[in-house]
């Protein structure tokens, strides 16, 4: 399933500014093909993202809103990743709203504890985006990369 731009990934996070970061940071390892930025859109574009279909989404970043629709299917993800800003009652209710994943794709849920050993004691670890004080994206790309990581190894 990867594809030759990395290994793709869907990614759930609170702000698309710091998204877009965080996505640069992740390659060339990982692509995140698709970005949702809210509960709401998450339980609505996942199931079309894991068809492969084009979905209109609500925060077009990633890679498919880059791809022309040529009829062919899109890339799907092998992960979908759901930041540890959102809590453990919105991953439940995406989970629950997507159902059963495809064979080959898995969840990879950002815990707190994921950041640990990153710095986040540090004040210049922190900034602000979409009005919250959150991890710089380099924090959150290393966080990620531990939760990947983690997740090959649950799923393995």
């Amino acid at each position: 399933m990867a594809s030759t731009q990395g290994i793709p990934v869907l990614m759930v996070g609170r702000s698309a500014e710091n998204g877009k970061a965080v996505i640069a940071l992740l390659q060339p390892d990982y692509d995140v093909i698709h970005f949702c930025e809210t509960v709401p859109s998450a339980k609505e574009e996942i199931p079309t993202v894991l068809l492969g279909l084009p979905v209109h989404a609500a925060t077009p970043i990633g890679s498919n809103a880059h791809r022309t629709n040529t009829g062919s299917k899109l890339p799907t993800p092998e992960f979908i990743f759901m930041g540890a800003g959102f809590p453990d009652e919105d991953f439940e209710e995406v989970k629950a709203a997507v159902g059963e994943l495809p064979e080959g794709v898995r969840w990879a849920r950002e815990r707190r504890s994921d950041f640990d050993g990153l710095g986040l004691e540090k004040e210049e670890s922190w900034h602000e985006a979409a009005g919250r004080r959150v991890p710089k994206p380099e924090i959150i790309a290393q966080a990620a990369r531990r939760v990947f990581a983690r997740a090959k190894e649950e799923g393995a």
